[in-house]
């Protein structure tokens, strides 16, 4: 595949290798463990030649998401992880990543020219 766009993994890039692309929107259902109660997503649209991955930041009440899901039994770290901005763990995360816990994330977008369409 040239080109690989995923969400859900919580964390908004976008990685280039050689020509290919890896572009993650975040998640909106879990803050980005930047210390900010705000989720991710990303909109995709047509840009000259190339396309264009441009985040955006989205506040909401995470209090009150927070709150329904302690009346709801679910796992006490997530809710106060919507609160806080910050993820109960970071086991399955890379070094690097971990390493940047708790700060505020302000993702780049980027514009995507693959040289097989400029080449055609």
């Amino acid at each position: 595949a040239d080109c690989i766009i995923a969400g859900h993994s919580g964390l908004p890039f976008t990685r280039v290798f050689d020509d290919r692309i890896w572009h993650n929107s975040g998640a909106l259902g879990l803050p980005a463990n930047d210390a900010t109660a705000r989720v991710w997503f990303s909109v995709i649209a047509p840009a000259g030649n190339g396309i264009a991955f441009t985040f955006h930041a989205l506040d909401y009440d995470h209090a009150a998401a927070a709150g329904k899901m302690r009346e709801a039994g679910l796992p006490q770290g997530y809710a106060d992880g919507l609160e806080s901005g910050l993820w109960p763990n970071t086991d399955i995360l890379p070094d690097e990543e971990t390493s940047q816990t708790g700060r505020e994330l302000d993702p780049p977008a980027y514009i995507w020219a693959p040289l097989r369409a400029a080449a055609e």
